[in-house]
């Protein structure tokens, strides 16, 4: 594994792409002496993602487990629940993975920058009503 100056890398880009690319070796770029990022192969990347997808799969799974063994409340129950307290209540509602929950704000968003609905071009992608299959059952997360 390579160790390369930032500085370096800006300069010779295409050289260190090419290094990782071609010559399937991973270099890690520094700055000021310390080390801030990697360059790596794209299967080097792939195989990192696929470990994670297992990680999550895995605590998925467990939450599952968990679910299953201290049992489910229907969520009309946990409202109803939620709204006789006076106190302040989280209330945490699993969902299809792959489905939009409106309203949302974007990832380091403000209030004012709310999504209400799907954009029209996800729309016309996806008619229909989204379903889990079988497949995807195992992936359905619960916390």
């Amino acid at each position: 594994m390579g160790h390369l100056p930032a500085s370096k890398a800006r300069e010779g880009f295409a050289d260190t792409i090419n290094r990782v690319a071609f010559g399937k070796e991973r270099v890690v770029l520094r700055r000021r002496g310390k080390e801030v990022a990697a360059v790596v192969p794209i299967d080097d990347l792939r195989l990192l993602e696929d470990l994670e997808d297992r990680i999550d799969l895995i605590d998925a799974r467990a939450a599952l487990a968990e679910t299953n063994k201290k049992g489910a409340k229907p969520l009309d129950a946990i409202l109803k629940e939620a709204m006789a307290t006076d106190k302040p209540v989280i209330v945490d509602v699993p969902t299809y993975p792959y489905e939009n929950c409106y309203p949302m704000i974007p990832a380091g968003g403000c209030n004012h920058e709310m999504i209400l609905e799907d954009p029209p071009e996800l729309k016309k992608k996806q008619p229909g009503a989204a379903t889990v299959t079988p497949e995807d059952k195992d992936t359905v997360l619960t916390a």
